[in-house]
């Protein structure tokens, strides 16, 4: 089930600007020059699996890679309990 906060920031990476800053400031890769974030789409993120149960992940985007599509899944989860 997830919480208020995984919500939130699933909608706030569900916008192309917030998943460029997220991965060109995070990680520290050459191939992220490569990325053309000038093209993104956000995918569907709702399946059936072929013994139909329902599936959803966070937040994937489609993304162009060296003249390729590169899926990009953003799978927020935040550890429950109290600190």
């Amino acid at each position: 089930m997830k919480r208020f906060s995984d919500t939130r920031y699933s909608e706030l990476f569900s916008h192309p600007y917030f998943v460029r800053g997220l991965i060109t400031h995070f990680v520290d890769e050459q191939f992220i020059a490569d990325l053309d974030f000038s093209d993104m789409e956000l995918c569907k993120n709702t399946f059936v699996t072929e013994a139909y149960a329902r599936r959803e992940s966070d937040v994937i985007w489609r993304i162009r890679f060296r003249s390729r599509d590169m899926y990009l899944f953003l799978l927020i989860e935040f550890p429950t309990g109290s600190r």
